[in-house]
């Protein structure tokens, strides 16, 4: 899912599961069970992003505010010599 996508809350990805809670689950695309098994998977809950380990979707998920994830997307997509990175 692109870096854009979970900026605006538009997901790239397509959804991988819809939970008891309504929730759809979306999982980066470079993400393979085989490949790259160290993956997350993120969902839109209204004003709280949901973070969870794809391998073991039921050992509890990370909430953060929208305000939060952008923040954390931005401090990770910076170069690391820029004020932010």
């Amino acid at each position: 899912m692109g870096r854009e996508g979970l900026m605006t809350g538009r997901f790239e990805a397509p959804v991988i599961e819809v939970d008891e809670r309504g929730l759809a689950w979306h999982r980066s695309s470079r993400c393979h069970p085989t490949t790259e098994p160290k993956c997350t998977e993120v969902a839109l809950d209204g004003k709280i992003v949901r973070v969870r380990d794809a391998k073991s979707t039921q050992s509890g998920e990370l909430h953060v505010s929208r305000t939060g994830w952008r923040a954390l997307l931005r401090r990770l997509s910076a170069p690391l010599d820029s004020p932010e990175g």
